[in-house]
């Protein structure tokens, strides 16, 4: 059975490639109002709980991922989170070793140019992938820079492998690379450079600044 985020996303998915006629489009339109209106009437997570799942997922040691096991970076991820609806249906992220590696499937939500995914899709990918690469280290950071090289197109319905792993680190930054390969084949490669940060000091950050309440 399909958790209630991969429905959304489905249906994303299936009205990309339809073209309702007026009829199918208001008939469909009523039926999602009512659910809107249904989970705008449940309370939302405050922005102190949200940081609290953040910083519980990413501010720790990774030693409750053992080698070759499947994990989430954090649910609400919005390019592998499995209870955030804008994440690919299938998209799983595994730790091998020091690497963290992502089997993705763009899907049609995602396409840019027919038949590949869109740029901007496999930036945010490889951001995601690198930044996870975080749970199995002593440090933690926020993306400095992020550079994506583009030499294939990346596939829309077949699963590309993304993995990452972190290259050099001094006091106040930490590198990582990574590419996504298809049939054996490079399609796509990225290098990041992270802001490094302690536990505590990634914990205090979690929440910008303009957002943090007064006093």
């Amino acid at each position: 059975m399909e958790s209630l985020p991969h429905l959304v996303h489905h249906l994303a998915d299936l009205l990309v490639r339809r073209s309702l006629d007026d009829d199918e489009a208001q008939t469909l339109r009523r039926e999602l109002e009512k659910l809107i209106e249904q989970v705008e009437a449940i309370d939302p997570q405050s922005l102190e709980e949200r940081k609290a799942r953040f910083v519980s997922r990413m501010a720790t040691s990774g030693d409750d991922v053992t080698d070759q096991a499947m994990f989430e970076s954090f649910p609400e991820s919005p390019f592998s989170g499995s209870q955030n609806a804008l994440a690919p249906i299938d998209i799983q992220l595994r730790r091998d070793g020091d690497d963290v590696v992502a089997d993705v499937v763009a899907g049609p939500a995602y396409e840019g140019a027919p038949g590949r995914a869109h740029g901007g899709f496999v930036a945010a990918v490889f951001d995601d992938v690198i930044g996870a690469v975080q749970r199995f280290l002593p440090i933690n950071g926020f993306t400095r820079t992020l550079t994506v090289e583009y030499l294939r197109p990346f596939p829309l319905e077949n699963a590309a492998e993304v993995r990452a792993r972190l290259v050099d680190q001094d006091d106040t930054t930490f590198e990582l690379t990574s590419e996504a390969t298809f049939e054996g084949r490079i399609v796509a490669r990225a290098h990041a450079v992270f802001t490094t940060l302690t536990n505590k000091e990634f914990a205090d950050r979690a929440i910008p600044r303009h957002l943090e309440p007064e006093g």
